[in-house]
């Protein structure tokens, strides 16, 4: 059984620990973390035409290891424009700020990732659906439209996804059951 965990921090964990890993699982980098090379731009600089809130520096704020925002929704089934929007919102402001390097588990020399490093290496997203990913895929090749060959493969399901990694994972969750999405309300 693995005991040590060499890519995720000791808040994610404990999280893991908390779900029924080995409680004696541990964190060999515990203060892994994103490194924002420059401060999270604000609402002039943001694309205009996404949703913006001024809570986005806080979600993706490398001090915290695991974030979730959650928005009021109608029942959206399987594709939610308005989540693909705010996650390109996100990937959007990662690519403006983050290292291409994770601070805290080696010396590293902090610096943009190049477009490639960047799909490949430091931003992914997860979604349950084939739709909400082709939602998530168009959204995000409007904003990087010289990068279409990269994205696709940093957007997936969750099976297809499933032992990939990234300096950040980004989860679209939907169901499209309507019965069990007003069972979890």
């Amino acid at each position: 059984v693995l005991n040590i965990n060499y890519r995720s921090s000791e808040a994610i964990v404990e999280f893991a620990r908390s779900i029924g890993y080995p409680q004696n699982l541990l964190a060999h980098f515990p203060n892994t973390s994103l490194f924002a090379l420059n401060a999270f731009p604000n609402q002039t600089q943001y694309p205009n035409h996404l949703p913006w809130s001024d809570q986005l520096a806080t979600l993706l704020s490398p001090a915290d290891s695991v974030a979730a925002l959650v928005h009021d929704d109608e029942i959206s089934s399987q594709g939610n424009h308005y989540e693909a929007r705010l996650i390109a919102g996100m990937v959007w402001m990662l690519r403006q700020t983050m290292s291409s390097e994770l601070d805290g588990q080696n010396a590293v020399n902090h610096r943009p990732p190049t477009p490639e490093e960047f799909w490949e290496d430091c931003v992914g997203v997860v979604t349950p659906h084939r739709a909400q990913r082709a939602l998530v895929v168009k959204e995000l090749e409007i904003l990087f439209p010289t990068e279409k060959n990269l994205i696709d493969g940093a957007i997936d399901t969750v099976e297809r996804f499933q032992g990939g990694e990234r300096h950040c994972v980004i989860v679209t969750y939907g169901v499209a059951d309507v019965d069990v999405i007003t069972g979890e309300e």
